[in-house]
């Protein structure tokens, strides 16, 4: 299933509906106590399409019950063009508009941190993996930046 291929506010609204969005309000009408974790390296606004769309069709309070079901963990804020303004950013508008009651993490300093940090050992990252097993012989080369992604994922490793 796909959410929104598009970035920002614009694509949110009437007519914008995708798998993506319509699955997070499905997953969140379940009964089931369990929170809906939303995980987004790119662009949030297929959350911000769902939100947008229970907004629209439901009362306060069936809203506000949805907004709880909602875990969103972002790392940065790629909902608009680099080095622009958040007023074209759907997770400003999420943030902005639901925060009491929408978790909505927003982690710009791990993938800052996972950057530099990869940079700066690239020479030891290339020693001890490129090259070793299948995934090393896939390993890339420092272009951008790099393990920007792993904390996203770390949340759901299993504690003991």
């Amino acid at each position: 299933m796909f959410g929104s291929m598009r970035m920002g506010m614009s694509f949110v609204g009437p007519e914008n509906n995708s798998d993506g969005s319509d699955l997070i309000i499905k997953l969140a009408d379940e009964n089931d106590d369990r929170p809906i974790w939303v995980t987004f390296w790119g662009g949030g606004n297929t959350l911000a399409q769902a939100i947008w769309k229970v907004q629209q069709t439901r009362n306060e309070a069936e809203l506000k019950t949805f907004l709880q079901k909602i875990r969103a963990y972002a790392i940065t804020d790629q909902d608009r063009p680099q080095k622009s303004g958040f007023e074209t950013s759907s997770h400003a508008w999420m943030r902005r508009e639901f925060s009491d009651d929408l978790i909505f993490i927003w982690d710009e300093c791990a993938w800052k941190f996972q950057n530099s940090a990869g940079k700066n050992n690239w020479d030891e990252y290339a020693t001890q993996i490129q090259n070793h097993g299948n995934l090393g012989n896939d390993y890339p080369k420092y272009v951008w930046g790099v393990e920007g992604d792993t904390p996203l994922f770390t949340y759901h490793a299993k504690r003991t």
